[in-house]
């Protein structure tokens, strides 16, 4: 009778795990993450012949102006954009993740280890894997700030969406069998706190550099431009991530998007840079910050992708003052609203570390 009792309780528990495994699967199955496997970066780029930039077919450039494009009427969220507000011109999807204490490694080497076929999808542009950087103790994160994370650029929500529902995304996930699905869910369980939280952002303002200018050089690669990892160290950053979070007051979006239209970019002048996109979270805030991650509370901010930490901070250091200047002076002429009138408290900044970078053949 106490065998049989013990083989009952034994059953049990291992039921409840079962059910757990079961409960971050589902979650895992919503949180859309990208993979990185073979990374090679292509040679095939098309460059204006007079500013050396992309030609992006059916995808024109963001000529210079003063005023935003506006959308001609208002209409629902996810359909499209509210009036006033500016068009999307690239769809970026984050997902965010709290690794275990000191299984960084561990988690980075099965992102290193996928397989992947990203590159050859219809709309992929961008992709890295994003580690927080702390900048060597000299910045502090309030709690709740992620870890880890994944950050692919689409050229359109569509491309997303038939990248989610395609083959890709099985291959990305275990292989498309139940048995590697629950594989790569069982090992995602055992580095990652809890499961991941997309996050999906409307791009605005897009520039970056031509493929066959890109600053980025790639790290820790074997022969065949695969990643390789141990799982034991972290890998090596391959790029530099600046973001700066805004909550911006209900009714103040356009006058927000306004006033970084008008903005005059001297960015593709400076060494190092890649790419740099405003970014307006996709249906807006969705709460003020709470559990699990605190950036919910953010709608928009800005992305900017530097080769390395010193060409960010020789940006910063020199350039960048320069702007923010130009900016202070309209504001103190009257000619544009006090970012007090705008936002709701201040900026936030956070910097990543940029991992298993993957470009397109026509860049970001």
């Amino acid at each position: 009778e106490a065998a049989t009792q013990e083989r009952i309780l034994g059953g049990m528990a291992f039921c409840s795990r079962l059910l757990l495994i079961g409960v971050f699967l589902c979650s895992s199955i919503d949180a859309f993450a990208p993979s990185a496997g073979i990374f090679l970066r292509g040679s095939t780029s098309v460059r204006s012949a007079t500013s050396g930039r992309v030609d992006l077919p059916r995808e024109p450039r963001r000529e210079a102006a003063t005023q935003p494009r506006m959308s001609a009427q208002s209409v629902p969220v996810g359909e499209g954009v509210a009036e006033g507000l500016m068009e999307r011109e690239r769809y970026i999807v984050f997902n965010r993740f709290n690794a275990r204490d000191g299984a960084g490694p561990r988690f980075e080497k099965r992102w290193a280890d996928r397989k992947s076929s990203l590159k050859t999808l219809d709309g992929f542009r961008f992709f890295q894997l994003l580690r927080r950087d702390d900048l060597g103790g000299s910045v502090k994160y309030d709690a709740g700030e992620p870890d880890y994370m994944s950050m692919t650029v689409w050229a359109t929500k569509k491309n997303f969406n038939s990248w989610r529902t395609g083959y890709a995304f099985k291959e990305a996930h275990g292989g498309g069998s139940i048995g590697g699905f629950l594989s790569a869910v069982v090992g995602s369980a055992m580095v990652l706190k809890g499961p991941p939280a997309p996050a999906m952002w409307d791009a605005l303002l897009p520039i970056a550099t031509a493929p066959d200018a890109s600053p980025i050089h790639l790290q820790g690669r074997d022969a065949e431009g695969k990643a390789v990892s141990d799982g034991s160290a972290s890998l090596p950053a391959e790029t530099f991530v600046a973001m700066n979070r805004f909550t911006v007051i209900e009714g103040q979006e356009a006058a927000f998007e306004a006033r970084w239209a008008a903005r005059e970019s001297i960015l593709e002048q400076q060494p190092g840079f890649f790419a740099f996109y405003l970014m307006r979270r996709e249906g807006g805030a969705r709460s003020k910050g709470g559990a699990p991650f605190t950036d919910e509370k953010f709608n928009y901010s800005t992305l900017t992708v530097w080769s390395t930490r010193g060409a960010f901070e020789a940006w910063r250091d020199g350039p960048s003052k320069t702007v923010h200047a130009s900016s202070q002076a309209k504001t103190d002429k009257g000619e544009q609203a006090p970012l007090s009138q705008i936002l709701e408290g201040s900026p936030s900044p956070i910097f990543w570390d940029g991992t298993l970078a993957l470009e397109s053949s026509i860049g970001a």
